[in-house]
């Protein structure tokens, strides 16, 4: 795993983010705009997880996105780090399933026929509209070919052969639109626990929202 502080001023506060699938820090320049130190998490074609990094901090907030849901769930889930918050988006705790995560003939197809046409279709898919995909594009991870090729094996090979995590995450939030973990399958792998919450958003989304409670900090 790669972790790139967008901001690092030795606050007692952290805005811990984990990233989706080929994804890196380039992608989220909103959440500079947290009050407090922010930490990007992604690639993950080495799973696993610096604690030492963030013992340090009294609050940290967690975030995660897409696959970082699984990646995050999978890696803290016996960390003793002080969350004052865990919020989940457009994931689950089962990457690949054909009901609760990524239909594993896509993710197959998606591994062995990777390309960079293929990579912009995903992209596509990601954003549902061309508007988004113009603001995702702006931002596109700078990340090579095979780097997110070794990153999707490991994913793989380690869900696949791995129980699935035991995590509890404070608020899900569920896009009614997202094509890449849709939105039945989110629907079915959180089986309507009481803090999902089903918002109008594609797969991948303005990330502005989760620093709505920011203002109380300030």
């Amino acid at each position: 795993m790669k972790y790139y502080f967008l901001k690092h001023n030795n606050e007692s506060r952290l805005l811990l983010f984990f990233a989706g699938w080929g994804m890196d820090y380039h992608v989220f320049p909103e959440l500079g705009e947290f009050n407090g130190d922010v930490c990007i998490c992604y690639d993950y074609a080495e799973m696993n997880f610096n604690e030492s990094l963030f013992v340090e901090y009294n609050h940290i907030k967690l975030v995660s996105w897409s696959m970082g849901v699984w990646v995050a769930s999978f890696l803290l889930q016996h960390k003793r780090l002080k969350f004052e918050k865990k919020i989940a988006i457009n994931g689950t705790l089962y990457p690949i399933d054909y009901n609760k995560g990524l239909i594993p003939e896509i993710y197959d197809a998606t591994l062995h026929f990777l390309t960079e046409k293929s990579l912009l279709k995903f992209y596509r898919r990601m954003c549902n509209g061309k508007d988004l995909l113009a603001l995702f594009m702006e931002h596109k991870p700078q990340r090579t070919l095979d780097s997110v090729k070794r990153e999707l094996m490991m994913i793989g090979k380690t869900a696949l052969s791995s129980p699935t995590p035991i995590f509890n995450w404070d608020e899900i939030f569920i896009g009614d639109k997202d094509l890449i973990f849709t939105t039945a399958n989110q629907k079915n792998a959180w089986n309507g626990q009481a803090c999902c919450n089903v918002i109008p958003a594609s797969h991948y989304i303005n990330f502005n929202f989760i620093l709505r409670d920011e203002e109380e900090y300030k």
